[in-house]
Order: structure tokens, then sequence, then C-alpha cells
């Protein structure tokens, strides 16, 4: 484990791999969206015509890293947060805010995965203008984005009951 991961939520070593392979993926989601937007350049003013389909592509490609890149947050518990509280606070009292706050974080996250599951199947039968790929294929970096923070979400919960128990 390296001096960032003992620095940041304690995860466990499964934990870390998996975050490690979403930060592959986005940095693939990075690489590819470079490639595109470079030919998006070189066609627009050395060709002088840009492929209608690298635009909606990197559109799509910019969604999903987004997505991936919170759920990467999550997993470094470096997600935005409103630290006031825990400095007047007591570390049990904030405990029980934290252990509420993914509580809530993790209804919040299966809910939106979930209508956004439903909403993918409702628009299933549109495709796209330019690529003509399904529709869906946008909203699946939502649901994946979403999906992939539960695991982090409920390792801190986890980690928070544990503590309230007088465990690690």
């Amino acid at each position: 484990m390296d001096k960032e991961d003992a620095h940041h939520i304690h995860l466990s070593e499964k934990l870390i791999g998996y975050r490690r392979c979403l930060e592959i993926f986005a940095i693939v989601i990075i690489v590819i969206l470079v490639i595109i937007t470079t030919y998006q350049v070189f066609g627009r003013y050395v060709l002088s015509s840009t492929p209608k389909w690298s635009e909606e592509l990197a559109r799509i490609l910019l969604v999903w890293l987004t997505f991936i890149g919170s759920a990467i947050a999550f997993g470094k518990g470096i997600h935005l947060k409103i630290d006031l509280l825990d400095r007047w606070l007591s570390e049990k009292i904030n405990t029980y805010l934290n252990i509420v706050v993914d509580v809530l974080l993790v209804i919040f996250l299966f809910v939106v995965s979930l209508k956004c599951y439903q909403f993918m199947n409702q628009i299933s039968d549109l495709q796209t203008p330019a690529l003509g790929i399904p529709n869906y294929t946008i909203y699946l970096g939502l649901f994946i984005g979403f999906a992939a923070s539960l695991p982090f979400v409920l390792a801190s919960l986890i980690r928070s009951l544990k503590s309230l128990k007088g465990g690690t």
C-alpha cells in the first residue's frame, strides 16, 4: 500500500486494486479523448472538414470520464465535504455524522443507479445521430459511475460502524 492510500480512507487491498482499475479506465478514456480532439482540430484546420462522429464520441467519453472520476474520488476519499463541524464536534459525534452521511449516500447512489438503469431500458430503441449507437451508451457512463462508487461508500460506512464498536 502506498503513502497516498494509507493517508486517505484506509481501503482494503481489493478496493485499492478496484480503484486502480477505475483509474486505468479513466486514463484510457483520456487518451482516446486526446486522440479524438487532435483529430477534430486536424480535420477542422487542415482538411476543412470535421467528422460529425468525433464530436459526439468526445461528448460521450467526457460524460463517462466525469462519472468514473467521481467514483475514483470516492475511492480516494477526496469528494467535496464540509468539514467545519469536524473541528467542533467530538470524534464519536463525527463518527455518527459520517454514518448518517454514508447511509444517505448509499441510498442515493443505489436509487440513482436503479433509475438510470430503468431510463436506459426506456430509451434502448433510440440511437445517437452521428455514431448510430444505442442512446443508452451515454447514460451507461452515469450508471457505471454511480454503481462503482457504492463499494467505497459501503467501506467507509463499515469502517465507521467498526470504530463505534471499538475496532479499527
